[in-house]
């Protein structure tokens, strides 16, 4: 038997098959290769959005007065701080005026008057004051009788009108006996009503009284400040 040319046919059939399937594998990689690198490419400048500034920190944390200089210049146009602005003044806002509690002190004898009554002491005198209700001690006191006019054009409340009386701040326990009457009714404009008001005395010497007289709500009180009774 002799081995001829069909065997050698058959080896280079074989080659030539094993060089075209290395050459088809090249081809493909390269296919692969280039397909990865144009995406990466592609998402690269989506990525390179420029590099994010950071200011250096000293030893403690801060950011130098360099760093932090862009961010104090944003306060003012000129880069300086503003200064904080003062809140308005109620007086430059044309606001009202508070009116007092009360009117300056008078002396006994003299007349207060606030806004729309007049208010005096018609007359002031020591009694022995009783006791009549629970709280209350008998002893020396002052009996003021005031006398309230109506100069407003409206009538006045005397309901409302409410007497008190303080010896160095210390206000005064308020009797009703003998003769205390409360001020009540209307009291007509042009007219004039009267109270009596009773106030112990601690010590039973006279001393400096201040008696407060509240006519009409909203308005200064009379004040009568002295040696009473």
């Amino acid at each position: 038997m002799t081995s001829g040319p069909p065997r050698t046919g058959r080896r280079r059939v074989v080659v030539a098959g094993a060089l075209g399937a290395g050459v088809l594998a090249a081809v493909v990689s390269g296919l692969l290769n280039a397909a990865a690198d144009g995406g990466g490419a592609g998402a690269a400048p989506a990525r390179a959005s420029g590099p994010t500034a950071v200011a250096p920190t000293t030893a403690g944390g801060d950011a130098p007065d360099g760093a932090r200089a862009p961010a104090d210049a944003a306060a003012s146009p000129g880069g300086e701080t503003a200064d904080p602005v003062a809140p308005p003044d109620a007086a430059a806002a044309g606001a009202p005026p508070v009116a007092p509690l009360e009117l300056p002190a008078v002396g006994p004898r003299e007349a207060a008057r606030t806004a729309g009554a007049a208010v005096r002491l018609a007359a002031v005198e020591r009694v022995d004051g009783v006791a009549t209700s629970p709280g209350e001690i008998a002893g020396p006191a002052v009996r003021c009788t005031v006398e309230v006019t109506n100069e407003g054009d409206t009538p006045v409340d005397l309901a409302l009108v409410a007497v008190n009386a303080s010896t160095a701040g210390v206000p005064l326990v308020a009797l009703v006996e003998p003769g205390g009457r409360p001020l009540a009714g209307s009291l007509a404009p042009g007219a004039s009503g009267t109270g009596v008001f009773l106030f112990r005395l601690a010590d039973g010497t006279a001393a400096d009284v201040t008696l407060v007289v509240d006519v009409l709500p909203g308005e200064p009180a009379a004040v009568f400040a002295g040696v009473l009774g």
